[in-house]
């Protein structure tokens, strides 16, 4: 009796098909490669991401808080017709000037002498920090009775706001430790210390060349330049106008760097 055959090259065909052979191992092998590659540079690149978008945010916060503060401080400034409210100091270095303090006076409560100077103890002071100029602080000296210089005296005002800087008594309150700190791209500076990106502007209206040319016969009253043209036959409004610019830079990356813009205006009456 005849036995049945069996298909014996079916059965190796099925135990073949049964496993994986090199190549499609090693197809398999290159795509789970790339996938993990890829999840790889997706996760570095969320970190990234987020960690830039941290360091933003930080820095909005930051120089929302030192606009808002210069703003405020501003606007609340007390002005007469020997003190416009507010003064900018600024250092000359080999013939470049930096204008990175504002003075401005701010008493807690009535001035000492509503008609005269303020007192040092009634100053607000913006500016930086001499030894680090990455700091934008806020400085008053309450102790301080003495009258400020005057304030066509640039010299006697800066020597007031390294004292004020230097003072134990003084108070110092940090705004920001951000702000963006280069040095003077000049060979020949004697000056090597970084500066701060930080400017301050204040423009009177009318300024003091045209009270000048009143005085001297060269202008009339009237022909001085009144914001919105307001005066009477004695009396006109003065303005005294702030804008400031700052740049942060944030301290995880150096390549991102954030300007922020503000400006305040304060009005006050002068006689003829």
């Amino acid at each position: 009796m005849r036995r049945p055959s069996h298909n014996t090259d079916g059965q190796r065909g099925r135990r073949r098909r049964s496993g994986l052979t090199l190549v499609e191992l090693m197809l398999a092998s290159t795509v789970l490669a790339l996938i993990a590659g890829t999840l790889s540079i997706l996760a570095v690149s969320a970190h990234v991401g987020s960690k830039r978008q941290r360091g933003v945010t930080l820095l909005m916060q930051h120089g929302r808080v030192a606009k808002d503060r210069i703003e405020r401080d501003v606007l609340a400034a007390y002005a007469n017709e020997q003190f416009p409210g507010f003064v900018v100091i600024a250092d000359t270095v080999d013939g470049y000037r930096f204008p990175d303090t504002l003075a401005i006076w701010r008493p807690a409560g009535k001035p000492a002498d509503p008609t005269g100077l303020p007192l040092v103890g009634e100053l607000v002071l913006y500016t930086t920090d001499k030894d680090n100029r990455s700091e934008l602080v806020m400085v008053t000296w309450a102790s301080n009775t003495s009258s400020v210089p005057a304030t066509s005296d640039e010299g006697s005002w800066r020597r007031l706001r390294d004292s004020m800087l230097k003072s134990k008594t003084a108070r110092r309150t940090t705004i920001t430790p951000y702000l963006r700190a280069e040095s003077i791209d000049q060979k020949e500076s004697h000056d090597k210390k970084p500066r701060a990106a930080l400017l301050f502007t204040a423009r009177l209206r009318p300024d003091e060349s045209e009270f000048a040319a009143y005085r001297r016969g060269d202008l009339t009253w009237p022909d001085l330049h009144w914001p919105q043209g307001i005066r009477g036959g004695s009396v006109g409004l003065r303005q005294n106008w702030c804008s400031f610019e700052l740049q942060l830079i944030s301290a995880e990356d150096e390549a991102e760097i954030l300007p922020f813009f503000g400006s305040a205006a304060i009005y006050y009456d002068v006689s003829k």
